[in-house]
């Protein structure tokens, strides 16, 4: 078990190395053996120094998620709820994403995988794309639409 010293400068290496929440430094700390009074004065500690912020934290997440690995709306907020974040700085960080932005990746994402179908069926095509793009945590309705504008362009 580390002492209280040692606990805050290996969490302190922890939240250096790459951004933290509160939820994920504590989940830390009790795997580390910190007791709960000890792990509550650290994390008060590192936010203090701003080693741990909540609201950078979620805007970071929801940036990088989605433009690295192109998940949708839906995916970041049920991550950002799992890890304990606000709700209010959930709709912060969620509202920073461009939508032209948003709506260009889902067609992105949507003309790769249909690239990639061999079903002749259309509507079994169609279903494949939704569930894909679903899975990625777009919105039905974006989704439905995105479809239904690239099966048009694919019928002309």
């Amino acid at each position: 078990m580390l002492s209280k010293k040692e606990a805050y400068h290996k969490a302190q290496a922890y939240c250096a190395y790459q951004e933290r929440c509160e939820y994920e430094v504590q989940q830390k700390l009790q795997q580390w053996g910190t007791n709960t009074q000890d792990a509550h004065d650290i994390i008060d500690l590192l936010k203090q120094e701003r080693f741990v912020d909540n609201k950078r934290f979620a805007a970071l997440f929801a940036k990088n998620k989605f433009r690295l690995k192109g998940w949708g709306k839906q995916k970041i907020q049920q991550h950002l709820q799992h890890k304990k974040i606000a709700p209010l700085l959930i709709e912060t960080a969620l509202s920073a994403i461009d939508m032209h932005n948003y709506n260009e990746q889902l067609n992105v994402l949507l003309h790769k995988k249909a690239a990639t179908l061999r079903e002749a069926d259309a509507f079994k095509r169609q279903q494949k794309l939704a569930r894909f793009l679903l899975q990625k945590g777009y919105e039905s309705s974006l989704v439905w639409m995105a479809i239904r504008q690239y099966e048009a362009t694919i019928q002309e």
